[in-house]
């Protein structure tokens, strides 16, 4: 009796904590600026997120999931908390591409319960939209039906300079609450789909946003002091800064465009380098107060 009992709890422990190894391959090509450590953890990352996308449980539970956001905040917290036992098994180095295959281990219970969770939160804040809307916002709601993509770039950039404006102010959490309200600006005016320059034009503004908000957010925690969140902060800062990056390549293969596209495709590639360039330097200030 006790030999199946303990057989059972065995079946139980065992079935409890299973974990599915997933696997993932990408080839990244570095520029100048970048130096081939980061490079090869930059490949790292987006081949974990290959990963991650191509792994069963998420295509299953993330099918009915619309917003892009909502699956981008599903893989990076994957990313940064659930994945054990990464390991590098096939790496090969041509000039300055770099093909990694990584795989790795993910506890399926736990990855639908992140799925379920931000799925809820998304349906919250949607619920929860009319009645925390500011007067800002609302004006905005009742003319976007008629703004064209070029009037929702202007309002972008214009709202933009202000938020940067505010950081070199060192109003942070003013510059983040700005920056909240610029995300719920661009979910409520995301492009058409099958404009595909305009679609991944409006992700890498996205992905710049959000990134944005956490590397200001942890400069807020290390002025404070709060050793704890700043070092939460910078890890999933790490994480997603690979996003970023790649919504940027793919935005770069964009040639057949308008000149007046051209332009607003360099600026916005010069500002996401910007970005992840002095993310860069605070990740390797980090790594050098560590050792």
């Amino acid at each position: 009796m006790i030999k199946r009992i303990l057989f059972l709890v065995g079946i139980i422990y065992f079935s409890a904590h299973a974990q599915d190894k997933i696997r993932g391959t990408y080839s990244y090509t570095y520029g100048d600026n970048e130096s081939l450590v980061e490079a090869r953890q930059t490949c790292k990352d987006l081949a974990l997120r290959e990963a991650i996308e191509s792994y069963t449980i998420f295509i299953e539970s993330s099918t009915e999931v619309e917003n892009f956001q909502t699956k981008e905040d599903i893989i990076e917290s994957i990313s940064a908390g659930y994945l054990q036992n990464v390991a590098v098994v096939d790496q090969t180095e041509e000039g300055r591409t770099i093909t990694m295959t990584v795989e790795a281990e993910v506890s399926p219970e736990e990855v639908r319960t992140i799925i379920d969770q931000l799925e809820k939160d998304q349906q919250h804040d949607l619920s929860g939209q009319d009645s925390t809307q500011s007067v800002e916002e609302e004006a905005e709601k009742e003319t976007s039906a008629s703004e064209s993509e070029t009037d929702t770039v202007s309002k972008y950039e214009s709202k933009l300079t202000l938020i940067h404006l505010l950081q070199k102010q060192d109003k942070l959490q003013d510059a983040v609450r700005r920056i909240i309200q610029l995300k719920s600006y661009l979910k409520k005016n995301s492009p058409e789909k099958n404009n595909q320059f305009q679609w991944q034009l409006y992700k890498v503004n996205y992905q710049y946003i959000s990134l944005l908000e956490d590397f200001l957010k942890y400069k807020d925690f290390k002025k404070d002091r709060n050793r704890l969140k700043a070092a939460q902060s910078i890890q999933l800062i790490r994480v997603k800064r690979s996003s970023l990056q790649n919504a940027m390549n793919n935005l770069e293969k964009f040639e057949d465009i308008s000149p007046k596209e051209k332009n607003v495709k360099r600026n916005t590639l010069k500002r996401g380098y910007n970005l992840l360039n002095k993310i860069r330097q605070e990740v390797q200030e980090v790594m050098k107060r560590r050792r």
